[in-house]
């Protein structure tokens, strides 16, 4: 590493710092995950949005058949508008 320091701050911190590992490979192997889980993760996550997509379909449904059944429609008599 071909750092140089300015002052005494950037020395002291480079004396502290200056045996510490950086690229560690062990921890970067552990850190992967297979493709297989990556691929298994994807399906889950697809099946719970089409899940909540079909939920979400059926409640509209339902909504709007509750609604459709509650409306109270005002009837008008076109003899009283005219009178």
């Amino acid at each position: 590493m071909g750092f140089a320091p300015k002052d005494n701050i950037d020395r002291l911190l480079l004396n502290k710092y200056q045996k510490a590992q950086v690229d560690n490979v062990e921890l970067s192997k552990n850190m992967t995950v297979p493709a297989k889980e990556v691929l298994n993760a994807m399906n889950d996550f697809a099946d719970v949005q089409r899940t909540m997509l079909f939920v979400q379909a059926k409640l509209n449904d339902v909504c709007s058949e509750l609604n459709s059944k509650s409306a109270r429609y005002k009837s008008y008599s076109l003899k009283r508008r005219r009178a």
